[in-house]
Parts: C-alpha cells; structure tokens; sequence
C-alpha cells in the first residue's frame, strides 16, 4: 500500500474523530425532553460515518451503525464495521465507542501474514502498535514504594491526565513483582443513584468477593442499617473475605469523585474505610486502599473520620515535562521534530501545561503531517486542532455553572481577566469552587488562590468570556 493512500486513510480517521467529538458535544448539550434534536443530532452522525466510507478509495459498502452516547451519558450500539484490502493489508473501521467524555474508534489493521493489531485510536502507539506509557518519574517509585507501607494511597488529577494507566503500572507491579492479591472497583453514578447506602454496601462486598473467587457474602437486608454499621460490615468483611487472604490486599477505587454527589453515603463510606486505616487489626493490617480521584470533595465532612484528611499517602499526577514530551515524540518517530523544533516542543508544552491528552494530539497531528508552527498558531482557537477539546470544556463548565453554582462562570471569567500578562494575578475563591473548577481540569490552585491551568484555556476562555461580549 502506497504512503499516499495509507496517509489519506489515516487523515480521514483524524478527521472522523473530530467531527464525532463535535456531534457527541451537540448531544451531550440536547435537553433530555428534545427528542426531535437528538433523534436529528443521532441522523447527523450516522450521516457522517456514511459520507467517511464514500470517501474511503476502493471501499466496498457496509453496514451503517455507530456507538453512540446518550443524553443520559449511557450508550446506544449498532455494530458498525467496514473492510478494506489493499496491497495484502486489510483495514477495518470497528466499533466507534463512546464512554464518559471520550470517544475513539477502534482500528484494525492486519499486514499480510501478520494478526490484527487492535487499538483505539485516542492512545499513543508505536510502529508495532502498541501502547506507549511514558513515565513521570519519581512518581511511579513513590507508588511502588507506598504500596508497601501505606494503608492508604489517594492519586489526585483532573480528567485525563493519566491516573488510570499510572493506576494499571501500580496494579501491575504489585501483582507480578509483589505477588500481591488485587480487587478493582471502578465507582460509576449508575451504580449510586439507585441504591441506598445498605445496597451500596451490599454491592461492595460483592465486588470484594467475585474478584477474589471468594463465595458471596451472605447478606441481611438490615447490615446497613445497623446502630454501629462500620463495626458490623468490617465483622462481615474480616470473616468472609479479609482473614482469608494469605497475601497482601489491595483495593483500588477509581472515580472516588463520583461519592461526592451523595453526601450521606460518602460520610458513611468514609468512616468505614478510615476504620481499616487506622485499625491494629490482624487481617486489616494486610489491607491497602487506593483511591483515585479528580476532584476534592466539595462538602462538608469530619476530618477525623475521612480519608481526605490528614492520613494516607497522596500524590498528584503532574504534566509532561519537555524531556518527557521529546521521549514520547521520538517513541511516535518524531526524530525530527526533537531535533529541528525544539523551541517549538517547549512551545507546545508550555502551553498545554504538559497535559498528556493534548500532547498526543499534537503529536499525532505532526505525525500525520501538519506543521507544528501551524498547531501552535490556532491552538487556542476552535478551528485548530484542540476545537473539540476547548468546547467540551465550555459546555462542561456552563453545565455544571447551571447544576451547582450559577456564578461559576463569572468566577472562571475573573480568573482569566486577573491573570492576564503582565500581572499574572492570582484570584481568591472559595475552596467549593477551586475544587470544582480543579476537577475540571481547569485550574490549579495553592490554598484558597487559584489561576488557569494552562495558557490554552487562558487563551481560549478570555476569547470567548470578554473579547466575544465587548
């Protein structure tokens, strides 16, 4: 297969995906009773995945489908596939999947006489195709380290900066070098709004014993109801589960953040999990907990009973650095650009604040021949390469503006407008707000004083807040 004809199909994959990003934004923003504009949005994207096969050379016609989310963030599937051969290479086009706030879609590609190679396309991989991890030293040590020590650990980063593969480097470490035992538990809404804390409870355990091949803990309806309910589940726990293993336990909680929304059940769920910590307990002395989350809790709680208080071992997931934006471009055969383009690279990483997400874009952008001056000229703009990125932000921010706090984008507009050049000013809010601007990804912050957390939303946001209203 010629260069031209494999750049143009991967053009065409870059360009789907952006496109995708858009209608998935139109969607997400559809109130949930405008059945005629989602039921629209959702022809519109079926519409473009046809327009992408017509386009596609040489392209045999196939089954129309996509995997799309809804408004009420769970997904609709249609199996979508479409297959190409050329020069002995086979190209499919699999599922376009869509979870949470990202969407990808999963390419297959088979050389002759080699197997399928699988990878959604949003991740850094290498000519072989495989995932590309790129450390951020010491961090991962610390982790390993911790886990060895630490009863509790508490990995802290807005959306998508990495916390799950740092997570999966830790998990892999602690089952393959320390032959530790491993339960993941993955929090989702869905999960929460439907239960009370007793069924909360009562899935917990479950989880605890299906991934440790243990029985099911035998459940009365009343465990959660209890006078003293941490005491009764950590006796149920020790019992069935925790005085069983032989090994060292680790649980790791991911989307801890998701607790925050259901103030009773996450003070409850608190204690329970602060009471192993600070146990002298046999079997809970072989226990460490992991918690991954975005954001800080934005409400009320006891210090003395939570684990965001002053015990466990945190860590906050950073940028890349420059030497670790040029690690990752050399691993994506970027040789070039490391070595002609170097103002350029300390450019792009100053201003995306190393975030890994908007790295690899660029990366791949430049690797599918765009020129870096051009990416760095309209970053900030929705026409350039970060426009679907910048308006999920907008809309995350005056969504969660409407849901909690009406005042919240006149806050972020102060932020901006304050550190304007040359002052650089930092602004005074409340912490409620810090964390909330935190977890999305927006800010960073140094006690009650926050500021942007890159120059591209700086950029982006003072555009769009002052210049589009003056």
């Amino acid at each position: 297969m010629s260069d031209a004809n494999q750049k143009n199909i991967e053009d065409n994959i870059a360009r789907l995906e952006n496109q995708l990003a858009d209608k998935r934004n139109a969607l997400v923003t559809a109130a949930p009773g405008d059945k005629e504009r989602i039921k629209q949005e959702m022809e519109d994207l079926k519409k473009l995945i046809r327009e992408f096969e017509a386009e596609m050379n040489d392209l045999p016609k196939a089954e129309q489908g996509v995997t799309i989310s809804n408004n009420d963030n769970s997904s609709t599937t249609e199996n979508y596939s479409m297959n190409t051969s050329k020069d002995g290479h086979i190209y499919r086009l699999g599922n376009i999947i869509s979870h949470g706030n990202n969407t990808s879609i999963i390419v297959k590609i088979e050389p002759p006489g080699k197997e399928i190679r699988e990878n959604p396309i949003s991740l850094p991989i290498n000519q072989n195709g495989d995932q590309i991890y790129i450390e951020r030293p010491p961090i991962e040590q610390d982790c390993y380290e911790a886990i060895e020590y630490e009863r509790l650990i508490r990995i802290k980063a807005p959306p998508r900066m990495g916390k799950t593969l740092l997570l999966n480097k830790v998990i892999e470490y602690a089952k393959e070098t320390k032959h530790y035992s491993i339960v993941e538990i993955n929090l989702d809404e869905d999960i929460l709004k439907e239960r009370h804390y007793a069924g909360f409870l009562q899935w917990f355990c479950g989880r605890l014993s299906d991934s440790l091949k243990f029985p099911a803990v035998s459940w009365d309806q009343d465990n959660g109801n209890k006078l003293n309910v941490t005491n009764h589940i950590t006796s149920i726990l020790s019992t069935n589960i925790f005085d069983k293993v032989d090994s060292k336990l680790i649980v790791t909680i991911s989307n801890f953040e998701v607790l925050f929304e259901f103030p009773d059940m996450f003070q409850k769920f608190c204690e329970l999990v602060r009471s192993w910590v600070d146990s002298n307990d046999r079997s809970l002395r072989k226990l460490s907990v992991i918690i991954v989350h975005s954001t800080e809790p934005y409400i009320i709680y006891d210090i003395n009973s939570s684990p965001f208080g002053n015990i466990g071992k945190p860590f906050e997931l950073l940028g890349f650095t420059n030497e670790q934006v040029r690690t990752l471009a050399n691993r994506l055969q970027l040789e070039y650009l490391v070595k002609n383009y170097s103002n350029e690279i300390n450019q792009l990483q100053e201003l995306v604040n190393g975030h890994p997400e908007l790295i690899t874009k660029a990366l791949k952008c430049i690797q599918n021949g765009k020129n870096i001056q051009c990416v760095l000229n309209n970053a900030s703009t929705e026409e350039g390469i970060f426009g679907g990125h910048l308006r999920e932000k907008q809309n995350n921010l005056r969504q969660l503006g409407q849901k909690k706090n009406k005042n919240l984008l006149e806050d972020y507009k102060k932020i901006v407008v304050n550190y304007c050049e040359p002052n650089r000013i930092s602004t005074k809010l409340d912490s409620n707000l810090i964390f909330q601007l935190y977890g999305l990804g927006l800010v960073k912050y140094d006690k009650n004083k926050c500021w942007p957390s890159c120059e591209l939303y700086q950029s982006y946001f003072y555009d769009i807040l002052i210049n589009n209203e003056q």
